[in-house]
């Protein structure tokens, strides 16, 4: 998801620093979302 916005500029096997802080903040997102329930309307 990181990666998506931008693929011709962002790279997936050499992640920027940028790249690296928004995949942990998506990371952590998931993670608040599965936590507080909110992730059961993903699952089916």
């Amino acid at each position: 998801a990181a990666i998506l916005p931008a693929p011709k500029d962002r790279s997936a096997s050499r992640p920027s620093d940028f790249t690296r802080k928004r995949t942990a903040q998506i990371m952590d997102g998931a993670a608040t979302i599965r936590a507080d329930g909110r992730a059961a309307c993903f699952d089916s």
